[in-house]
């Protein structure tokens, strides 16, 4: 489902993988042509874990529930009000909803 808004957007909200199968997070994101690209991967409890392939500047936003960020290459700078986080490879930062 891509975002009417802008066509670089690529949001797929349906469930890719079940529990005990293997999830390819890598490979889609080496195939991911879009320079946003957000699926969601699979459930745990009620939550859903999602990847997201972001290249140059986002929107800026927020959400109505907690989200967490696990930068697997390169670097994610995300901007909030007063301060810029900057993670690199191997670092998480979870985002408390509304902000």
């Amino acid at each position: 489902m891509t975002d009417g808004r802008d066509s670089r957007y690529d949001t797929r909200l349906n469930v890719l993988y079940r529990p005990l199968e293997i999830i390819e997070a890598g490979k889609l994101a080496r195939e991911s042509v879009h320079p946003w690209y957000n699926q969601t991967l699979c459930e745990v409890n009620d939550s859903v874990v999602r990847l997201g392939v972001v290249r140059g500047e986002y929107h800026w936003h927020h959400h109505e529930s907690d989200e967490f960020f696990h930068v697997i290459d390169g670097k994610l700078l995300i901007d909030l009000e007063g301060r810029t986080l900057e993670l690199s490879r191997g670092q998480g930062v979870v985002i408390p909803k509304t902000v």
